[in-house]
């Protein structure tokens, strides 16, 4: 499935309809894992009573922030949503400004962090 959303989005599924929504959607399921915190609790929740729910996972693969989940979130969600929409262009472009500007900040201080930690 070509769906455009980036290999780090996946969704899980509490019923058929809603696997089916996301196979629609174009949103792969997640394959392995675990849903901690509320997510999880909805999901469980959503089983046991047969309620339609889709949690969204994003792929964090560092530990620094992440501007595009933002966007690529939205995305998933307006394509989930009839009627639901995202000025996604603008998000990416707030995004990409703010990492950037964590990168240059990363850089000028490296000298600063080199002369306390070592």
């Amino acid at each position: 499935i070509n769906s455009g959303y980036e290999q780090s989005i996946c969704a899980v599924a509490s019923t058929d309809f809603a696997r089916t929504k996301l196979k629609e959607a174009g949103i792969p399921a997640l394959q392995e894992g675990k849903i901690p915190g509320l997510p999880g609790m909805l999901l469980n929740n959503a089983i046991l009573s047969a309620q339609n729910v889709i949690v969204l996972v994003y792929d964090a693969t560092d530990n620094s922030p992440d501007f595009k989940a933002g966007s690529q979130l939205c995305l998933a969600m307006s394509t989930l949503i009839p009627g639901s929409s995202c000025d996604i262009k603008s998000l990416q472009r707030e995004a990409e400004i703010a990492e950037q500007n964590i990168t240059k900040t990363e850089k000028e201080t490296d000298a600063l962090k080199s002369a306390i930690y070592g």
